[in-house]
């Protein structure tokens, strides 16, 4: 009995299925002016991982005509020892800062419209095998400080900057 399950199971791994498909074409709405996007601050560019931009500027029409605007390189050497460094992260958007890290947890902040290094940490992290990073996170305290409730007493804000720069995750 075990064997004619296991044999009708692996024959409907080869049937075919059929596929879904949109009934109609999904219009593109354009993105009113002051509804651009600015920021991708979170891994998934919201707080609720969408992945949605909201922007126009490419499209189905154009996007065969894209060119390579820079490269960036870390600094960054694979070793060939079998561990595996991989680039696994989703960079993030802040202004006109794009921040990245690297397999060996160096961040880095890059001007977005040249890729020219603005600056550099490097958290002198290890790992025998492995070497990953993610990702990184992004803390704006003027936003926490509008989420807190109105009774509970809130500390000073810092005199130059509200944000702290992403950290790997």
């Amino acid at each position: 009995m075990l064997a004619v399950v296991l044999l009708v199971s692996f024959g409907w791994m080869f049937k075919s299925q059929p596929l879904v498909s949109a009934s109609e074409a999904v219009p593109v709405k354009p993105v009113a002016a002051g509804e651009q996007q600015k920021n991708w601050a979170h891994w998934g560019n919201t707080t609720h991982g969408d992945r949605f931009a909201a922007l126009d500027q490419i499209n189905k029409q154009n996007v065969d005509q894209l060119q390579v605007a820079w490269v960036a390189h870390t600094g960054d050497i694979p070793q060939s020892n079998g561990s595996g460094a991989e680039d696994q992260n989703t960079p993030l958007q802040i202004g006109d800062t794009l921040y990245v890290c690297t397999p060996y947890s160096k961040v880095l902040a890059l001007d977005v419209d040249s890729g020219k290094e603005k600056w550099r940490y490097d958290s002198k992290a290890t790992a025998p095998n492995w070497q990953r990073c993610r990702g990184l996170g992004y803390y704006e305290e003027s936003q926490a400080q509008a989420s807190l409730p109105p009774t509970r007493s809130r500390p000073p804000a810092p005199a130059a900057c509200s944000c702290q720069p992403p950290t790997p995750v």
